[in-house]
């Protein structure tokens, strides 16, 4: 039986919206797990492995190794043999693993579009993931600096009427919260699918940010609602999931704090 392909150019309202990615995902779900499976699952197990190594380190670590140790050096010696090679590999195959999970699953629809439902397989998205993790790579590190740079003026300004205001601390920080809630969403659809010009068209990357803001012009609140929407759902999802790794996590510390011999089990 075929399947009707679903246009992605077609502007449609948030329950629309809801109900053609859920229909995207219902009737692709095996042939786009398998795709993430074999492109970007080696490099979440490689996070997950020296994730593993890391946790096991940093618990196990005794709290005698330092004697001795003051001053400025005790400092860098506590930084390395606290964090260890384990951390600098989680941090590197995280990062890998976020770009290329990025990157696949744009090409997976970008593949789609192009092909039409089950027409295409691993090697064509592959192909397009090797095409375009440059330009991902490139964008990320725009937006990386820019919320660097945002998040550092807008804690000096924050700073700075706290330290003025003492007295209306708690509720500048409040109303700092409540507006960063709102306006946070919509800002958060724009950095995350800036990507997808980026990638089909022949476009810089101020370019690609151009492009998605005239397309969420006009659609402020409806983007609000199907981001915030797609967090809940996330969270949810993540805490459901997360579960068994949060209840090992829990037995290692426990296991830790009553070892007498400061040692930490390890399983893999």
């Amino acid at each position: 039986m075929n399947q009707e392909k679903i246009n992605f150019h077609i502007a449609r309202d948030f329950s629309e919206l809801f109900n053609i990615a859920t229909k995207f995902l219902s009737q692709n779900f095996k042939h786009f797990f398998k795709t993430i499976v074999f492109i970007v699952g080696p490099f979440v197990l490689l996070s997950a492995i020296f994730g593993a190594f890391y946790q096991a380190h940093a618990l196990s670590f005794p709290k005698t190794a330092l004697e001795g140790v003051s001053g400025r050096m005790q400092i860098y010696s506590n930084m390395l043999n606290q964090f260890g090679w384990q951390y600098f590999a989680l941090l590197f195959f995280s990062f890998c693993s976020g770009l290329v999970m990025l990157t696949t699953v744009y090409s997976y629809m970008i593949a789609y579009d192009m092909h039409g439902p089950k027409n295409f397989g691993i090697p064509e998205v592959k192909a397009l993931v090797l095409k375009n993790i440059a330009k991902t790579i490139k964008g990320f590190a725009i937006f990386f600096l820019i919320m660097v740079v945002v998040l550092l003026v807008v804690s000096i300004v924050l700073g700075i009427f706290v330290m003025l205001l003492k007295i209306f601390a708690v509720v500048i920080v409040l109303l700092f919260m409540l507006g960063l809630l709102f306006i946070s969403p919509p800002y958060l659809w724009k950095f995350s699918t800036f990507y997808l010009p980026l990638m089909t068209e022949d476009l810089t990357v101020s370019e690609a940010f151009g492009k998605v803001r005239r397309v969420m012009e006009g659609n402020f609140f409806s983007t609000w609602l199907l981001i915030f929407s797609t967090i809940l759902v996330l969270i949810i999802l993540g805490l459901v999931f997360s579960a068994p790794v949060i209840i090992y996590q829990i037995i290692l510390q426990v296991e830790n704090i009553t070892a007498s011999d400061n040692t930490t089990p390890f399983i893999i």
